[in-house]
This record gives C-alpha cells, structure tokens and sequence, in this order.
C-alpha cells in the first residue's frame, strides 16, 4: 500500500464495486440537502480527532452525520482514525452543515472532492450507518466488516 493510499486493494475494489451506488447516493442527497436549507462549510482540515470527527480551519469540529465510527480505544478505532486522517488530513473538504451540534461540533455531511467521506469510510468497512442521524442511506453500502464493529445505542 502507498503512503497515498487510504485502502488495500481488495479495499479498493470493494470501493470501485460501489462507486455507482454511491454517486447516485451523493447526487441524490447532496440536491437535497441544498434545498433543505443546509449551509456550506469549506475549509482545511487541520486536525483528525477520530473516524467520526475532523476539526478544520484549526477551530471548528465537525462531527460527520449519519455515521457512527469506533472510538479510538474500541476495535477498529485505530484503523478507522487512521483511514480518516490519510484521506481528508491536510486537504480541502466542503461541508453541507445542519445546523446541530453535539459537544463541541458541529454537525455535516463532509466531502473530498464530490466525494462523501463518511460514505467512504462506511464503505471501506472502517464503520457503520447510524440510521437514527442517516435516515439509513448508509445502511445499502455497509460492508461485513462494518456490520461486526461495536454500534453506539443511540444509532438505533
């Protein structure tokens, strides 16, 4: 694996298997979000706190909605946090916001050039829908390996 690269190749393939879903996923929810009142957020992230959580412009974390990453310290946390900060650590992303918060973040879906990072994560089996935030649109891109990480209880 190349330092550039996020994900093995049977990762890869896995993704590029669900290249198509996705898209039409993203198209399909990032038109809606626009007309549900979301605000953008673009900016550097500067920091990768877990799987789930990115902080740009040095001060604000956002919270990614919809999934649900292990935590550092729970299996597959590391992996997960680790992914994470390969693929978005040091680049541009653009958030559609929701207007939520939870602690101190903020609350988005985040994309990586038209890509949305959560659903690469998701997809790469690195963690899970949490359809209580994703009205499941998650759930069809959950790999076997997502289904086995632990699941918070207030994703249900």
């Amino acid at each position: 694996m190349s330092d550039d690269s996020v994900l093995g190749t049977q990762e890869e393939s896995q993704l590029l298997k669900n290249t198509n879903l996705l898209a039409s996923i993203e198209d399909y929810h990032i038109s809606n979000l626009s007309k549900a009142g979301y605000s953008e957020l673009k900016g550097l992230v500067t920091k990768v706190r877990d799987g789930d959580t990115i902080v740009l412009n040095l001060d604000t974390p956002i919270r990614l909605q919809g999934i649900d990453a292990p935590e550092v310290k729970e299996r597959g946390g590391l992996e997960a946090s680790e992914a994470m900060r390969k693929l978005v650590k040091n680049k541009n992303v653009t958030c559609l916001m929701d207007g939520s918060k939870t602690h101190d973040r903020k609350v988005g879906i985040c994309l990586l050039n038209g890509q949305d990072i959560g659903a690469i994560l998701i997809s790469s089996g690195l963690a899970r829908d949490c359809p209580k935030y994703s009205g499941g649109r998650y759930h069809v891109i959950e790999t076997s390996n997502s289904r086995t990480l632990p699941k918070k209880s207030y994703c249900n």
